[in-house]
């Protein structure tokens, strides 16, 4: 299951729905919460699988969310490092 946690509010919008197993699953699931609530100025995950995916990544490049999560900054650091060798 996603949960998703409102840090100001400690309301839970994404708590008790289906059960959320896959990036793009969870992509869609952050679009239609981002809809329903407007933006939010940060989101933090671990690195589950389902977060750590290709998927998200495209995500967060389309919708320019600031994503905290480890393997995420890695992997787009080494990106940069790869564009800027060529």
């Amino acid at each position: 299951m996603l949960t998703v946690v409102d840090d100001c509010t400690r309301g839970m919008p994404g708590t008790g729905r289906r059960y959320i197993p896959s990036g793009p699953r969870v992509a869609r699931e952050l679009d239609r919460i981002i809809e329903e609530r407007g933006k939010p100025m940060m989101i933090v995950s671990d690195n589950g699988s389902e977060f750590s995916s290709n998927p998200i990544l495209q995500w967060t490049d389309r919708t320019k969310e600031e994503w905290q999560n480890a393997f995420i900054e890695k992997l787009r650091k080494r990106q940069a490092g790869a564009v800027q060798a060529v």
